[in-house]
């Protein structure tokens, strides 16, 4: 099965939620996008989902990302969504509870390379320059 890539997650930015951050710690503006991607066909990538810079708003780097919201789908494909914390070339990985770990410290996995999503909705608070 082919990954999902870049080109294959859609970026909605929430209407009237774009504004320049101000302050000593400026970074930037801040929006808020809903995420769309999978199909039922596509396969998550290990270390994450690739996202596009230019298409979060961003044009040099991406200060944060903050996942605020999710749309469960239905079955069991729903994940914890988490920013990989890079500024340039931003991931959103995906963690979800693996039956290897029930009862350890480590009780969230990262998804393996072979789930294959239907419809996933995220919701997410950007900034960035």
């Amino acid at each position: 099965m082919a990954s999902i890539l870049a080109a294959n997650v859609t970026y909605t930015e929430k209407a009237g939620t774009a504004h320049r951050v101000a302050g000593a710690r400026a970074t930037g503006t801040q929006r808020i996008f809903t995420l769309a991607f999978g199909d039922g066909a596509l396969t998550y990538t290990t270390g994450g989902i690739a996202l596009t810079l230019a298409k979060l708003g961003c044009t040099t780097r991406l200060s944060r990302l903050r996942v605020i919201a999710a749309t469960p789908a239905t079955g069991d494909n729903n994940p914890e969504w988490e920013w990989d914390g890079n500024e340039t070339s931003p991931k959103l990985v995906g963690y979800g509870s693996d039956s290897a770990n029930a009862g350890t410290t480590v009780p969230l996995a990262e998804l393996a390379a072979t789930i294959a999503f239907t419809a996933q909705s995220v919701q997410v608070e950007v900034e960035g320059y």
